[in-house]
This record gives C-alpha cells, sequence and structure tokens, in this order.
C-alpha cells in the first residue's frame, strides 16, 4: 500500500496486475449523524393518524344497588332432558317458562345454560333458538369444551 503525497487518507494497493487501486478511507461519523437528523424530521413531521376504527360498543351504566339480574339455571342432560331451576320440564314447557323469563322487570335474568358432555349439539342449538325467539339477553354456557371438534 502507498499513500498519495497530496491526500494522505487515500492509499494506493496493487492488483495482481500491477495496476494500482483508490481506496478512500471517509469519515462516516457526519453522515451517520446528517442521517439520524432526517430520520427524527421525517418522524416529527408525520401527520396524525385519524383511521381509527369505532366500535360503537355499549356504554355500560352498571347496576345499581339491589339491581343484580337474577340467574336462571337450566341444565341439560345427557339424554337432552331439561331442568330448570333444579325441576325437570319439558321442551313444549321451555317456551313458557322463558316467556315468564322475559316479562319480569329490569334487569332481566341471566341465562346459565349448563351442558352435559353427551349432549348433542342440535339439542343445545334448538335451546339456544328458543331462547333468542323470545328475546333473551344474556346467555352463559358452561361445559361446551366437547363441541370443538364436532364438525
Amino acid at each position: 500500500m502507498t499513500t498519495c503525497p497530496h491526500h494522505p487518507s487515500t492509499t494506493f494497493t496493487s492488483r495482481a496486475d500491477d495496476e494500482p487501486a483508490l481506496v478512500l478511507n471517509l469519515d462516516n461519523t457526519a453522515m451517520i449523524g446528517v442521517l439520524l437528523a432526517l430520520i427524527m424530521l421525517f418522524v416529527i413531521c408525520l401527520p396524525p393518524r385519524h383511521d381509527i376504527i369505532e366500535y360503537g360498543m355499549p356504554i355500560c351504566g352498571g347496576f345499581g344497588i339491589g339491581q343484580i339480574p337474577d340467574v336462571v339455571n337450566l341444565k341439560m342432560d345427557f339424554d337432552g332432558r331439561l331442568h330448570w331451576n333444579g325441576h325437570a320440564i319439558t321442551y313444549s314447557e321451555l317456551d313458557s317458562y322463558f316467556s315468564a323469563m322475559v316479562r319480569q322487570g329490569k334487569p332481566k335474568p341471566d341465562l346459565h345454560l349448563n351442558v352435559s358432555p353427551f349432549t348433542t349439539y342440535q339439542q343445545v342449538i334448538a335451546v339456544l333458538a328458543s331462547a333468542q325467539r323470545h328475546d333473551v339477553s344474556v346467555v352463559g354456557m358452561n361445559n361446551t369444551d366437547h363441541f370443538l371438534n364436532q364438525h
């Protein structure tokens, strides 16, 4: 390697065919500083994002003191038999029970559906369809993990 007499930071290297090749040694610190300043200006000058998605979630006023909703426990046995708060009922009686439940005052009772692991999916859907027809608004379900693998 040889240095240029006019520019000491420039060096020449010789290749195999003895032609000198120019190698420049540059100080990159100043360029890094300029690039960082440009990136910061770009980030600062970005316009604010106004593409927020509004979900339209209802605002919950909460329950007042003494307004905790009642809970109706509906149990489905393995053979499809129904138990409304521990009392055995039939599918034909289920509609009248749902009607009476919805007619109760504010807040409406919550329906907790406890399903046996051997209950078929079609039986559960029949009960949920009946609840939907009668405008039952809050339904909680337990023991439904076995429906995940059914098609």
